[in-house]
């Protein structure tokens, strides 16, 4: 079933691409890869983009291998795929592929969640579309033929929630957890669960994703150079498709360039990092990238992987049941919950306008674009529970006399 799987590679210029390629053979599969270049290179979608979009693709034609379908001969017939047929697609996208290593005795065939199927059909379906376009000869009633096929495809997509919808917003760290985590990765503490040789640096990591409220990509695309110590300020830069970088799968950053600025405490802890073990660890490893890799062997002062940092991540987990949820993107919406938990305690007046425009330039994001307001629907939620709250005792004290019993 594993027959067709996608590649990434960095090229000469920097530039990370990726093809579809037959596993067993080696030989990239033409359609897929000129899709890839041709649809999502050449319109300058990102190196994460471009993989999601192969890696659908790629199952869809594990699909096709295992029903032997040569969807290319079926389209240039105008038979496309039956209503059978699209039916056991959409099943097929809906399972997940990759075998877990601990199988759950209540469900022992996991299938993916809604958004990851929606993605998968809607993928397919346009690069289903683009090759009946490419390969039909007749333009007569081919358009509508294909429009009606796609469709069909479409038809078949769950409904599901986006991550503006409002069950999507308790995603926080709780403050009793967060102070365990703070304790415990303090490099001194019986209970940090690394190995002293890689403690400072883990403790900084956690320390700047909680005290910035940085993403993954920007954190591991930090370098040395983007300090400035006098100034007490970190330099948020995009540096997609480095040559210097080493990395396949390169951290990118996502928002707009910035500069945040740095406490005393976080300045002292960057600067003993520095100073510590990303000095014994660097060697003669030419690059500026803050984060390294500790781990002896050949990749030893590597910049640190994603991989890596995810390890990190997943390993805080086991500190505290109350931390089993824990993601590095949990630390950003809890700067913004602690955000606006300051501005609404502040003794001077800023309009919610201007906290949209300060949040969103700290975050990175467009001003304007509405994804402050999504940060912030945690910090909505609790101040509208505590004035219903407030409401139902104002209530019941001006009736205290009547008895409910």
């Amino acid at each position: 079933m594993d027959r067709f799987g996608i590649k990434t590679f960095k090229m000469k210029n920097g530039e990370r691409y990726c093809i579809i390629k037959n596993k067993k053979t080696g030989i990239p599969v033409f359609y897929p890869c000129l899709f890839i270049t041709t649809q999502l290179r050449n319109s300058n979608e990102s190196i994460k983009t471009i993989e999601t979009q192969a890696g659908c693709i790629a199952l869809f034609y594990r699909f096709l291998f295992m029903r032997k379908i040569d969807i290319e001969k079926r389209i240039q017939t105008a038979r496309f795929l039956d209503n059978n047929e699209i039916d056991l697609l959409r099943d097929f996208v809906g399972k997940r592929m990759r075998i877990p290593k601990v199988t759950n005795i209540k469900d022992p065939h996991p299938g993916v969640c809604s958004a990851t199927k929606y993605i998968r059909l809607t993928t397919i379906a346009k690069y289903l579309e683009w090759l009946c376009q490419l390969t039909i000869k007749s333009k007569d009633d081919g358009y509508r033929k294909i429009s009606y096929f796609v469709t069909k495809i479409k038809a078949r997509r769950p409904k599901i929630k986006f991550r503006n919808s409002e069950g999507n917003f308790y995603k926080t760290i709780e403050d009793e957890q967060l102070k365990i985590l703070l304790s415990v990765i303090d490099p001194e503490c019986e209970l940090n669960p690394f190995d002293k040789k890689v403690r400072q640096r883990n403790q900084l990591i956690v320390m700047i994703l909680h005290s910035l409220g940085i993403r993954c990509g920007e954190l591991l695309n930090l370098k040395v150079e983007d300090i400035d110590f006098a100034g007490q300020i970190i330099f948020i830069r995009r540096r997609a498709d480095s040559i210097e970088d080493t990395r396949v799968n390169q951290p990118l950053v996502k928002t707009i360039e910035r500069d945040l600025p740095m406490s005393d405490q976080l300045t002292k802890l960057l600067h003993s990092y520095i100073t510590g073990e990303r000095k014994a660890n660097i060697r003669k490893k030419k690059h500026g990238y803050l984060f390294i890799t500790q781990k002896e062997g050949y990749t030893r002062g590597d910049p640190l992987s994603v991989p890596s940092y995810h390890k990190i991540i997943y390993s805080l987990r086991n500190i505290d049941s109350g931390l089993n949820g824990l993601t590095g993107h949990k630390f950003r919406h809890t700067w913004n919950f602690l955000f606006s938990k300051q501005m609404d305690e502040s003794t001077e007046y800023v309009s919610e306008e201007m906290q949209e425009q300060m949040r969103s330039r700290h975050m990175g994001w467009e001003p304007g674009s509405g994804t402050a307001r999504i940060y912030n629907r945690r910090f909505i939620v609790s101040k509208s529970e505590q004035a219903a709250l407030g409401i139902q005792n104002t209530i019941f004290q001006k009736r205290s006399g009547v008895s409910y019993e």
